[in-house]
């Protein structure tokens, strides 16, 4: 598929979670993006519609097992994800959570989903009607109740199973690993997709709340929507950005390579949008900062290192220019 810039704007990447456990069930997203002509870095960084579509096609097709998010979804890595559901994760109770969830559902896996109460049930509910005539939607379905079923589990500590569930599907010959997965009456052949749970549980309070925490990643998620939905040239760099593990090597000239246009054209566009690529490195480097910190995955030193800061000092300085703390009262802050 041919790579252009403007062909490269609204786009979306693929649950971490979701390649991660389809890799260790033996599948390789990687090469199939390769084997529909789409470059593997986009996997993450955003596809658009159409490959996201292709890919999708292609998976299901070579994997050739309709049940296969049914068996992978509900392991959770939280390492894995993107600031959309660490947002819901710090959140005060599972119900903020999911309100979270289903804001960005619609940009992550492409369905509307929505939460209402019926009597002491929360239904969650997912529109997957217009997705139908796709031989993958039902599989990405099971994906995202089984997903959410682990989130649950994971930021509440509680054994949360759903009460009962409906599915649009038709019943499948594998219908009997839907009551294994979800303990739970399943119907299939119905109007709506819904997963409920109790009132309870979903007003569960979250152990993962971080009160601290909450308002930086406000802010942060709040530039990933724009950027997601942004047709400017500068969200589709930060994306790009936010896709790189390792920000020393990243420079106008690599960032310009990845969007298929010259360094000239890419400085020009941003220049007319009145940003700068370190003015958007900057930004970067203060979520994946953030994450790290959050999560305790690096000392400071690596840290520093990863993101590409002549040493430890400059880190620390630009922390405390990010949040008006210093790193290690922020460190104290998250064991706290």
């Amino acid at each position: 598929m041919a790579d252009n810039l403007e062909r490269r704007l609204n786009t979306a990447p693929m649950p971490r979670n979701l390649v991660e456990n389809l890799r260790k069930a033996g599948h390789d997203i990687v090469q199939m993006a390769r084997d529909i002509g789409v470059d593997p870095l986009y996997i993450e960084s955003g596809l658009t519609p159409l490959e996201a579509d292709a890919l999708f096609v292609k998976a299901y097709e070579v994997i050739g097992d309709p049940a296969i998010c049914l068996k992978v979804g509900m392991e959770v890595d939280p390492k894995l994800y993107n600031f959309s559901p660490l947002y819901a994760m710090i959140g005060a109770t599972l119900a903020i959570g999911m309100e979270r969830h289903a804001t960005f559902s619609p940009l992550v896996l492409g369905f509307l989903m929505r939460a209402e109460i019926n009597g002491q049930y929360a239904e969650l509910k997912i529109d997957s009607a217009y997705l139908e005539f796709r031989p993958y939607c039902f599989a990405k379905v099971d994906y995202h109740f089984t997903s959410m079923l682990g989130f649950m589990r994971l930021t509440t500590e509680k054994p949360i199973k759903p009460r009962y569930m409906k599915l649009r599907r038709p019943e499948p010959d594998f219908a009997a690993l839907y009551q294994e997965k979800f303990d739970c009456p399943v119907t299939f052949s119905d109007e709506e997709n819904v997963m409920a749970i109790t009132l309870e549980d979903y007003n569960s309070p979250q152990l993962t709340y971080n009160p601290a925490m909450e308002p930086l990643f406000a802010e942060a998620v709040d530039q990933l929507m724009h950027d997601l939905q942004d047709d400017s040239i500068k969200g589709r760099v930060r994306r790009a950005l936010e896709t790189n593990a390792d920000l020393r090597e990243v420079s106008l000239a690599s960032l310009a390579k990845t969007l298929v246009v010259s360094e000239r054209t890419l400085q020009r566009r941003l220049s007319e949008e009145k940003v700068t690529f370190a003015e958007l490195l900057d930004g970067v480097r203060q979520q994946f900062a953030m994450r790290a910190l959050a999560f305790k995955e690096m000392n400071n030193q690596e840290l520093a290192y990863r993101l590409g800061f002549a040493n430890v000092n400059s880190f620390y300085r630009a922390f405390k220019r990010w949040t008006g703390e210093t790193v290690e009262r922020f460190r104290r802050t998250q064991m706290g």
